[in-house]
């Protein structure tokens, strides 16, 4: 499932949800292009894809995950290999 951001108001026809200017939703690619096809007649876009926001927020999500890792790697306390008696 891909995000797409609402450009102008619309009701599905299926759900019979109104979307809104600025909402993201989530839909198949099947699904996104029935409603491009569908609400075309009304006057051009009514959705467009969010792919550079979506890259940009796994970028972060991944730094994020990098960074733990680090801190969980650097806070481990280095164990002492002699044995005491």
């Amino acid at each position: 499932m891909a995000k797409y951001k609402v450009v102008k108001v619309f009701t599905d026809a299926y759900s019979k949800k109104t979307y809104r200017i600025g909402e993201v939703i989530e839909l198949s690619e099947e699904r996104a292009n029935e409603i491009v096809e569908k609400l075309n007649a009304f006057g051009g876009e009514f959705i467009e894809l969010v792919k550079a926001e979506i890259q940009k927020e796994e970028n972060v999500e991944n730094t994020s995950i990098l960074n733990e890792d680090q801190l969980a790697n650097e806070e481990k306390p280095k164990k002492n290999s002699k044995k005491k008696k």
